[in-house]
């Protein structure tokens, strides 16, 4: 009998009782990602698995599908391609030091991105039309019509390079829906310390506020 394919345990990876809470999968995630990122010297093969695994859990429809049959839902290549793009986005704005709407810059990295390669896709049907207008200027009285077929094939070459960035252009589609499901906490709320309530140890005793 051959043997069975090992399935991902993604509790494992990231250190959690299967009936951990959404909050306590986060928390692991977060403990982990520190450790392991590549920017911190970690495994970028670890890294990546950490955050399929957090992917995974994180969602409650995923997380039951993977309980139940001990695999993730698939992820097609358009839906991985925009997930690693997001992830490249986010990184290439801590590395400039942002602290403020990353959200709103990532949202805009990807419009200006999709906008872009929607002008390239515009230009070059420019140029199709433009062949197509010179494909029968001349006509050959015996053998092949050089002029023609040059502009088959550069015709085909365009709608070839048309098809990659249409591709391009769904992956950051996809990048903006999912970007939409997070909401950005601000600097502020961050590093806020709340002075309400609570007590603070002195040299005199315990003061409280």
């Amino acid at each position: 009998m051959a043997q069975s394919k090992l399935k991902k345990d993604y509790y494992k990876a990231l250190g959690v009782d299967k009936n951990a809470s959404p909050e306590q999968i986060k928390r692991a995630y977060r403990a982990k990602a520190r450790k392991v990122h590549p920017d911190k010297g970690g495994d970028g093969s670890e890294m990546a698995e950490i955050s399929k695994a957090y992917a995974c859990l994180s969602s409650p429809v995923a997380r039951l599908t993977y309980d139940q049959t001990g695999e993730g839902p698939a992820l097609d290549n358009c839906t991985e391609k925009a997930y690693a793009l997001l992830m490249q986005i986010f990184l290439e704005l801590i590395r400039a030091n942002v602290d403020d709407n990353l959200k709103g810059r990532m949202l805009h990295a990807l419009n200006q991105d999709r906008d872009a390669l929607r002008t390239k896709i515009q230009a070059i049907k420019v140029d199709i039309r433009r062949f197509e207008k010179y494909r029968f200027r001349f006509t050959v009285s015996q053998g092949v019509n050089l002029w023609e077929n040059l502009i088959d094939d550069q015709v085909r070459e365009e709608t070839a390079v048309i098809a990659h960035i249409e591709a391009e252009m769904e992956v950051r589609t996809k990048a903006l829906g999912i970007l939409q499901h997070y909401e950005e906490k601000s600097v502020a709320s961050l590093f806020s310390v709340s002075f309400n309530a609570g007590t603070m140890s002195s040299a005199t005793g315990t003061i409280a506020w």
